[in-house]
């Protein structure tokens, strides 16, 4: 068990990681300063592996890595965000449970996921927030939400709510299914994209320490866990399963 002294110096860490991380650092420093930050985070005991078949003892705040092993499934960039007028922020994804996250989406909409031949439900949300298409602000009066939309092939979407956290806020990912044709052509979109989609094997990605992706077989839906015990919940739930 940490001494009070060894937590604070890990916190301290973090802190000063993440000053690195937000003054645009070079490829080579960010990547050092994520595998420090890392490292600290591990020693707080903010990083857990859960073995699948065990699920149940997952911790609803804990964040789920991509196929790629990122905590990162996207973001909306600082273009984006000025565009749509909202916060700049990385996209990431929480255990959840039956009203929100990755529990929610897989007992809502797994076997319709796998039809469309996912492996699974992570590659699928990973597809939507990699390559969204399009943006749409929620229906609901006073929502927060922002729908992302992958429109390649089969209409597919992800409700997303900025949300804070200790290590800056983030957007949420609450639900994510497969669309219907036209669902949204009578609606007006905040933002649409007009190149390329930004999904690259080579694209930069969160650092993730190398002993979890040693066990990536292991652990459930075959991703890495790092809990976040300051998780908010929010009362807004317009995000389920309508627009």
């Amino acid at each position: 068990m940490l001494l009070f002294s060894e937590k604070r110096a890990h916190q301290r860490t973090i802190v000063e990681q993440n000053k690195i991380l937000s003054n645009s650092p070079s490829f080579t420093a960010k990547r050092n300063a994520q595998k420090t930050k890392l490292e600290a985070m591990a020693k707080l005991g903010m990083v857990a592996k859960a073995v699948a078949g065990n699920q149940e003892n997952i911790d609803p705040k804990s964040l789920i890595t991509t196929p790629n092993g990122s905590i990162d499934f996207g973001d909306i960039d600082p273009d984006i965000a000025l565009a749509i007028g909202r916060e700049p922020a990385k996209i990431r994804l929480r255990y959840g449970d039956d009203k929100q996250g990755l529990l929610h989406i897989e007992k809502r909409h797994k076997a319709d996921i796998e039809a469309l031949g996912f492996n699974s439900v992570t590659e699928f949300i990973y597809e939507i927030t990699k390559n969204f298409t399009s943006i749409y602000k929620s229906d609901r009066a006073n929502s927060r939400s922002l729908i992302l939309v992958e429109n390649r092939g089969r209409l597919k979407f992800a409700g997303i709510q900025l949300e804070p956290s200790d290590d800056g806020a983030f957007y949420e990912i609450k639900n994510a299914t497969p669309g219907r044709e036209g669902q949204f052509s009578n609606k007006s979109p905040l933002w649409e994209r007009t190149g390329p989609s930004a999904s690259s094997e080579s694209e930069d990605q969160t650092f993730l320490l190398p002993e979890a992706k040693d066990g990536l077989d292991k652990i459930v839906d075959r991703n890495f866990i790092i809990d976040n015990s300051n998780y908010v919940r929010t009362p807004d739930t317009d995000y389920l399963d309508s627009t």
